[in-house]
């Protein structure tokens, strides 16, 4: 019962994250740093959407794999349906698609890492998911 308690939770803020990065993704960071306009590469979202992959790792180190891969498909099927409807379809099935197949792969990592220093399992894993899902993002929206 707790458990289930629990998982609604990181469900629920799950479901938070990627809504607040789905939404703040339309607004660019203006500024400039080392002479770059940041306008051009970064978007609030980028600042929020991390957040998931830690909901994930906590999920996974109190409930396990199972539990850490419910949150991420309810999070991936919220994520989807709110893409459709605030985006474009393309940017929706890349975004959905990066989003999934990365956080997967942070769950996978995490729990073959576990059992070592604390940092390490959601450093690489979440490290690991963040490339992959930025590389599948812009690989198949743009």
């Amino acid at each position: 019962m707790q458990m289930t308690r629990f998982v609604l939770i990181y469900v629920a803020l799950m479901t938070l994250v990627v809504m607040a990065s789905n939404f703040l993704v339309q607004f660019p960071v203006n500024g400039e740093f080392a002479g770059i306009n940041l306008a051009d590469l970064l978007t609030w979202g980028a600042f929020t959407y991390p957040v998931a992959f830690l909901v994930t790792d906590l999920t996974n180190r109190q409930f396990g794999p199972s539990a850490a891969r419910k949150v991420v498909f309810a999070g991936f099927v919220v994520g989807v349906a709110l893409s459709f409807v605030t985006s474009v379809p393309r940017i929706a099935m890349a975004s959905g698609t990066a989003f999934l197949v990365g956080q997967l792969l942070d769950i996978s990592v995490f729990n073959h890492l576990r059992r070592m220093s604390w940092w390490r399992a959601p450093l690489a894993g979440s490290l690991a998911g963040s490339v992959l899902d930025t590389v599948l993002f812009f690989s198949l929206a743009f």
